[in-house]
């Protein structure tokens, strides 16, 4: 059975240009299911964000796939700050953070 993997997918300009908002997303995947799940994004310098945890998605391999989104004003992504997304799980030994900031000339 793979391992659990935690990938953070930075907003495309497209999104950004078109709404306003960065939508960071947290992608969760290859867990046998999803019931002890925990995904929540974080602003490293204000505290939590509101985090929308998706439906769980059948994967070509038989274990599950779940996207976690928050979303940030177009400006505060702009501005570089770091983002994390914070992920447990019963079958992790321990919980996972991945990081997502805006890199210069994005």
């Amino acid at each position: 059975q793979p391992d659990i993997t935690v990938l953070a997918i930075p907003p495309s300009f497209v999104d950004i240009f078109a709404s306003k908002s960065a939508r960071l997303t947290c992608r969760v995947s290859n867990m046998g299911n999803v019931e002890s799940l925990e995904v929540s994004w974080w602003k490293e310098t204000g505290g939590k964000l509101e985090t929308a945890v998706g439906q769980r998605v059948l994967q070509s391999n038989g274990l599950y796939m779940v996207e976690a989104v928050a979303s940030v004003c177009a400006d505060e992504w702009d501005r570089g700050e770091d983002y994390v997304c914070k992920v447990n799980h019963h079958e992790l030994l321990f919980p996972v953070e991945e990081r997502l900031r805006k890199m210069e000339g994005e």
